[in-house]
């Protein structure tokens, strides 16, 4: 997470990882972070409206401060009213 960002107790997001087949992960976060052509970035609660494509996964922190990482080559991240969807196994193919 960046640095000068602090976080409000008991905010967090609700997010959603899924491919066609299967969901890793559900359920509340601090915050999330990934990749995409840009650079890493953070989304926290009360963030913005955002869609982008990503790459080489998402790393989870979860209310309790712990991280789970879940790798992937590419996916599609939404963002809208501190909901995360994140669909893996989309985008470019190589």
């Amino acid at each position: 997470m960046p640095r000068g960002i602090n976080l409000v107790h008991g905010q967090t997001i609700l997010v959603t990882v899924r491919s066609r087949e299967t969901t890793y992960f559900t359920g509340k976060a601090a915050t999330l972070t990934s990749l995409n052509d840009t650079g890493p970035f953070d989304i926290l609660p009360r963030h913005t409206h955002f869609i982008s494509l990503i790459r080489d996964g998402v790393t989870i922190k979860k209310p309790d401060g712990t991280e789970k990482h879940i790798s992937f080559s590419h996916g599609i991240i939404k963002v809208k009213d501190d909901v995360v969807e994140v669909y893996i196994g989309t985008g470019r193919r190589q």
